[in-house]
């Protein structure tokens, strides 16, 4: 059974868009791209400015607490490990960490 994950990239770069999809080609996980973000589990988008990220929107060069990642890997079935490969990807922050280790 296809365990399908609805993503949408927000005007990615090119270079990052084909990493993401290596990340979840690397982690066995199958992913559908949605058209639109209001059809996607989660948003990843790339604004000018650092940007608090939620569960349901990754902002790149953002943050975001260790529950709130934690939410957003559960949402779309990634384990933590890939989830904060994928957070060190688009250069997401974690505060308030539960490991005290950021």
């Amino acid at each position: 059974m296809t365990n399908t994950k609805w993503l949408y990239l927000d005007n990615p770069p090119s270079d990052v868009a084909e990493k993401i999809r290596q990340l979840f080609a690397s982690a066995k996980l199958e992913a559908d791209w949605a058209d639109t973000a209001d059809a996607a589990a989660i948003c990843i988008s790339w604004p000018a400015d650092r940007t608090e990220c939620n569960e349901g929107m990754l902002y790149s060069g953002g943050f975001m607490t260790c529950p709130e990642a934690f939410k957003a890997a559960a949402r779309i079935g990634m384990d933590r490990t890939t989830f904060g490969k994928l957070l060190n990807l688009l250069d997401i922050k974690l505060k308030q960490c539960q490991f005290g280790c950021f």
